[in-house]
């Protein structure tokens, strides 16, 4: 059995901006014709990708848990959001399995589903053109790259990329990295051929070499790492935020390397 966890905001968002028209007159929207493009779409997923079930993942549109680590993350103006967008959302949560978690966003929901190990009994695929979904081990398929088909990031190359994020930095999640340090820097290279062990101190150099502190890797490390389980208080439901020891422990099981 194959459940794909796909990621339903860039989905909803596609379908809303192609199903408008905005012209000097005025904007049309074509609401139906959005809504049977989208459910095609999943079907052609299922039948593609050998799936049994799909679970959609959206985010919490009233909060984030990642603003208590950087106040202007994703600060920019939402004035611009289709006029579909809320309704194809509406559309995901009452016609599919779907989960919205209070202060998480789809990429944290498909992180935790995809890596606990009794949630979901079945093998699961992300569904995601988004990079961020590289920091998780898992199995993804990019809708971008088809002819990827789908990979499996494992544990070690998942610590890396996060690491790598960590360098380098965001511009559309707003935050930097370590300034000035380019995605072909030594540093950035160093850490994706590195040992998880070794991969925070290559992180530390590349921020004191431009005059940062390790609370500042630390803040952008947090903003760069999509949750797993293990980040999840599943009691409290509340996030428990990444510290440099996750290096040494086994995303899945949690077992230390």
């Amino acid at each position: 059995m194959t459940t794909l966890l796909i990621d339903s905001d860039i989905l909803a968002f596609k379908l809303a901006s192609t199903n408008q028209v905005n012209s000097p007159w005025g904007s049309w929207t074509y609401p139906e014709q959005a809504i049977q493009l989208l459910d095609s779409y999943v079907a052609e997923l299922v039948e593609k990708l050998k799936a049994d079930k799909v679970i959609m993942c959206l985010t919490d549109p009233n909060d984030n848990f990642r603003y208590e680590v950087m106040d202007n993350y994703k600060a920019r103006d939402r004035s611009g959001r289709p006029e579909l967008l809320t309704m194809l959302k509406q559309h995901l949560t009452d016609e599919y399995d779907s989960y919205i978690r209070p202060r998480l966003e789809a990429d944290d929901i498909m992180g935790i589903l995809a890596t606990h190990p009794h949630l979901i009994e079945d093998n699961t695929i992300v569904v995601s053109e988004d990079k961020d979904l590289r920091t998780i081990p898992c199995k993804l398929y990019n809708p971008n790259r088809p002819e990827l088909k789908t990979i499996t990031i494992t544990d070690t190359q998942a610590k890396a990329f996060h690491m790598w994020q960590t360098i380098v930095g965001d511009p559309t999640d707003g935050f930097s990295g370590a300034k000035g340090i380019g995605k072909q820097s030594e540093y950035a290279q160093d850490v994706i051929a590195a040992d998880p062990a070794q991969m925070w101190d290559i992180v530390l150099d590349a921020y004191s070499s431009v005059g940062m502190t390790e609370s500042d890797a630390l803040v952008n490390a947090r903003m760069a790492k999509i949750l797993t389980w293990r980040h999840f208080n599943f009691k409290t439901k509340e996030v428990i935020h990444w510290t440099p020891i996750d290096l040494l422990i086994d995303a899945a099981s949690g077992w230390l390397s």
